[in-house]
């Protein structure tokens, strides 16, 4: 579908706090808009440099917006008279605004913009205010959240929690999407030999390989599981972590204190996900707070059984039982350790859970994912630029 806007073609400005959640969660939406004659803008403080491999496909123009995740800090400032610099100096047809900082600001800033009939879409990648959350979180985050919605379209949730809380905001439209898409044979398909993948890594073909993908902050808990591993049974069980961040030096120096060196093995911002998910056995996502979690849905594509902690998100994917194991509290490292025994324990299980998730991550897929954005587009898919 071909559109043209006052002699020129629409153009779709994609924010985030970070140009990589753009191209790691985003690329879907950009191929969509590309196939229909959108000219596509970015706006986000770059941080590719922090990973190696990852690039934008498709995109006109870079913007850099120092937007900063803390809505405390006044370098925000900055942010906000650059956005409003660049809204001034371009029109657009189309915004869509992700992460809770950026989104904020760029509802706020894009207001003129909606005046002039730009359609402002904002993607909840998980509100910071949910059912477990700390007070400050829902004194901060839900009446600016709350606000915001006044000056938007159509708000997206992606699991089930925030798709009920959503719908008592003051949004135009309030629309369920299964996440940002999963490119399901990618991760289906893999060719990588599994024995050169372990030997690469240093492990042997009679390992239990967990992996787990993911910052290495606070809130994706890896401690947890180091902490758990030091009292598992399970023989010739290895921990892989994927993934940079503030916390690395801290989780090393536990996983040396707990004896842990040589079963925790600490791999930095990875392009290889595929081969490393073909060369594992399970994988788990300690986490505290996610959203819809890519990485999971990653790990059930590629046919691994799951661990995770029991909180928003994770319960939409993860059948317990049948595509494996949920823990109630995200600190409780017993049953971590117990989890992770289970499965090393039960090598048929294991298959079958992995087997299950196959089929159970098949709603979604990129093709479902994008099928519902164009709808929140306003965008008639056709032959040409993907099939109904």
């Amino acid at each position: 579908m071909k559109i043209e806007t006052d002699g020129r073609a629409p153009r779709a400005l994609f924010t985030a706090t970070v140009l990589s959640h753009i191209a790691q969660f985003h690329q879907p939406a950009i191929d969509l808009l590309k196939q229909a004659g959108y000219e596509i803008h970015v706006a986000a403080r770059n941080n590719l440099d922090q990973k190696p491999g990852l690039e934008l496909i498709g995109v006109d123009r870079v913007i850099e917006v120092p937007f900063e995740r803390s809505p405390f800090t006044p370098r925000n400032l900055l942010a906000v008279r650059r956005l409003r610099q660049v809204l001034r100096d371009t029109d657009y047809d189309l915004i869509h605004c992700n992460t809770p900082v950026a989104g904020l600001l760029t509802r706020l800033c894009g207001q003129r913009s909606r005046g002039r009939g730009a359609r402002m879409v904002y993607t909840a990648h998980g509100f910071h205010f949910f059912k477990g959350a700390p007070l400050l979180n829902w004194l901060l985050y839900w009446p600016l959240e709350l606000l915001s919605a006044f000056g938007t379209d159509v708000l997206v949730t992606i699991n089930r929690e925030d798709r009920l809380r959503a719908a008592r905001f003051p949004a135009r439209a309030v629309e369920y999407i299964p996440g940002v898409g999963v490119d399901l044979a990618r991760f289906s398909s893999s060719s990588a030999d599994r024995s050169e993948v372990r030997r690469s890594l240093g492990l042997s073909d009679g390992d239990f390989v967990v992996l787990s993908i993911g910052e290495l902050n606070d809130n994706k808990n890896h401690q947890t599981v180091i902490k758990a591993l030091a009292a598992t049974t399970t023989p010739g069980l290895q921990y892989l972590i994927c993934g940079n961040g503030p916390r690395r030096d801290d989780l090393e120096r536990l996983a040396g204190e707990l004896g842990l060196k040589d079963r925790v093995r600490f791999l930095g911002y990875r392009r290889d996900i595929p081969e490393l998910l073909a060369a594992s056995d399970a994988f788990c996502l300690p986490s505290i707070r996610e959203g819809l979690p890519m990485s999971l849905m990653e790990a059930m594509a590629a046919g691994l059984p799951v661990i995770g902690s029991r909180i928003r998100g994770s319960v939409d994917l993860v059948d317990v039982g049948r595509g494996g194991l949920l823990v109630a509290a995200a600190d409780d490292r017993a049953a971590f350790t117990a989890a992770l025994d289970v499965l090393g324990a039960d090598s048929a299980m294991a298959a079958a859970m992995g087997s299950y998730n196959v089929g159970r991550v098949q709603d979604f897929s990129t093709d479902t994912v994008t099928s519902a954005l164009a709808k929140v587009y306003g965008l008639k898919l056709t032959d040409e630029a993907g099939a109904e």
